[in-house]
């Protein structure tokens, strides 16, 4: 029974890994190589901007950028990941693809990339889990992340020409919508 246990904490900290670590080797062959990969996030309202997309969470313009998104997709995507692979799997799709439309449709001009849209929605779906599946586990959940992360809320208020608005109120949309869906096909 142990052995079950680890290998799913194993599994959930593999992914979650994995994933950050993609971003992590974009960001680095960004670096190395002179081809300018920012150019593949989301410019608002262009084909190619759509086309972009499933891309701009890995797209990110610093070292900073990356850092201060390291750490909260860590987090937060463990927590999604304790609802299981496929869930967390789906969940990451969903988030990266209803927030992208989002940053697409009311994005400033100009480029939008990095992970905060999936760690806004990350934040977003456990937050709203909690009242669509109340379970004590997910309300626990939610109100440590709202704890560790309720400062986020001001996030949303970050109108700075630097900062994605768009791109992180579309990440808590699209959490709080991947809830819904889930929640809708699940009753369906």
């Amino acid at each position: 029974m142990s052995r079950s246990l680890i290998s799913v904490q194993k599994s959930q900290i593999v992914d979650v890994l994995l994933l950050l670590a993609s971003m992590w080797l974009v960001f680095i062959l960004q670096i190395l190589f002179p081809y300018d990969l920012s150019s593949y996030g989301i410019v608002p309202r262009t084909f190619t901007g759509f086309l972009h997309i499933p891309l701009a969470p890995w797209v990110h313009h610093s070292t900073t950028h990356i850092i201060f998104n390291s750490v909260p997709l860590l987090v937060l995507g463990f927590i999604v990941h304790l609802s299981g692979r496929t869930q967390f799997w789906e969940v990451t799709i969903l988030i990266t693809l209803i927030s992208g439309l989002g940053t697409w449709l009311i994005g400033s001009s100009g480029l939008h990339g990095g992970a905060s849209g999936l760690i806004m929605g990350y934040w977003s779906y456990i937050l709203v889990n909690a009242l669509f599946k109340r379970s004590a586990k997910n309300i626990f959940l939610a109100l440590i992340t709202l704890f560790f992360y309720g400062g986020m809320f001001l996030i949303l208020l970050d109108a700075r020409p630097q900062i994605s608005w768009a791109g992180h109120a579309s990440g808590f949309a699209a959490g709080a919508i991947t809830v819904w869906l889930k929640y809708k096909v699940r009753r369906n």
